[in-house]
């Protein structure tokens, strides 16, 4: 199984659990291969993230949330109307 090709199913999770099963001083068969994946996810978040689009993607959930658990949830649904 290669990291960056995990499923987001749960088909891989038996997997990743033993690609990262070791200690806390990263000790065990996939130690270093482990810290190497933790930095460079660690350098690709503070490159790629910006604490602007969080913000943007949490709004975006709450107004999801606050659509689907509403009454008239029907109504707020988002329509394209076709004028032609």
């Amino acid at each position: 199984m290669s990291p960056s090709k995990m499923s987001t199913q749960t088909v891989d999770l038996y997997d990743a659990l033993v690609l990262f099963h070791c200690d806390l001083a990263v000790r065990g068969v996939h130690g270093e291969l482990v810290a190497e994946i933790a930095r460079e996810g660690m350098v690709w978040c503070l490159t790629s993230w910006r604490e602007e689009d969080m913000v943007a993607c949490l709004f975006s959930w709450c107004l999801e949330y606050a659509r689907v658990m509403s009454e008239d949830r029907n109504e707020l649904n988002f329509e394209l109307q076709d004028d032609r």
